[in-house]
């Protein structure tokens, strides 16, 4: 979209997190959040140990095995160079080589197929129950690295649950993603997007009052409690759901928040990045083939 030919007003956000579980969902909370990966590396092997996998991937459709490098390299990257790399397209810094060197030693320090569940790239992400989404409704796994979205699709799936609006669980928590300590992103650092009104600049002056009103902050604390999270300061008030107050505060909080790094770099370049990781967590691949995958599919635009 063109800013010489339209404007946008910011409607909702989203954050992604890990769900104890930018966002990550999940089952069963720990009594403190692990603010860096040391730590929660400690908290999984409590999970592994009491019989339960700690985490569920939908590898087998990419992108969620994917988000677990983009939070790396969020964490890995400084805001510069991340805003570089957004803007240029080139992924020549090292920070994005690191990135994957850091997942690769967080995975390599677990045994088998910790810390996910067995089969990864054979599950997919949503709408079966053998789905990372089933695996968690039915308590299967620990927690999830997903957006808010995933409330509803975990609901659909817990055994027993009505076949119309089923509430999301009782048991479900969100904790944002930790940081990893010594590293040069910036400390909560975190994932998201957001929705926005795309207007015509020669759009009528009563679209830009109906814009008003929408966003009025009346409004939007209504529009809240639908179960979104808005963008209108003070109308926050009107979330009832409590995973969403977990994540609207985890938003606020966040020193940085960075769109979906697929979304961001564009369908092109997110499909070659999404790949490569894959290969990295799951199959023979290096830290290297990922920004290398990324370059050359920037060349080609």
């Amino acid at each position: 979209m063109s800013t010489a030919s339209s404007t946008a007003s910011p409607t909702a956000s989203a954050s992604r997190a890990s769900g104890t579980t930018p966002t990550s969902s999940s089952r069963r909370g720990s009594p403190e959040t692990p603010a860096t990966f040391d730590e929660f590396g400690e908290a999984i092997g409590k999970l592994a140990d009491s019989g339960v996998s700690p985490i569920g991937v939908g590898a087998g459709d990419g992108w969620p095995a994917a988000h677990w490098w983009y939070q790396f390299a969020i964490k890995t990257c400084s805001g510069d160079s991340l805003k570089e790399a957004a803007e240029t397209l080139d992924f020549s810094d090292p920070c994005f080589v690191e990135a994957g060197e850091n997942l690769k030693s967080w995975m390599d320090e677990f045994d088998g197929d910790l810390p996910f569940q067995a089969n990864p790239t054979s599950t997919p992400a949503q709408s079966v129950p053998n789905s990372s989404a089933g695996l968690l409704a039915a308590q299967t796994t620990a927690m999830e690295l997903m957006g808010t979205w995933h409330r509803g699709e975990v609901a659909k799936l817990v055994p027993g649950a009505p076949a119309e609006n089923p509430p999301a669980p009782e048991w479900l928590s969100w904790m944002p993603v930790p940081d990893i300590e010594g590293a040069e992103g910036e400390p909560g650092a975190a994932l998201g997007s957001g929705d926005a009104w795309g207007v015509y600049v020669d759009a009528p002056d009563e679209t830009l009052e109906l814009l008003e009103y929408v966003m009025s902050e009346d409004v939007q604390t209504r529009f809240a409690a639908t179960g979104e999270i808005p963008t209108v300061a003070g109308a926050e008030a009107g979330i009832t759901d409590p995973v969403l107050k977990q994540i609207a505060e985890g938003t606020v909080n966040a020193s940085l928040v960075v769109t979906w790094l697929d979304t961001q770099y564009g369908p092109v370049i997110g499909q070659a990045m999404n790949d490569a990781i894959v290969n990295l967590m799951f199959g023979s691949g290096t830290p290297e083939q990922i920004p290398e995958a990324m370059n050359a599919a920037a060349a080609t635009l």
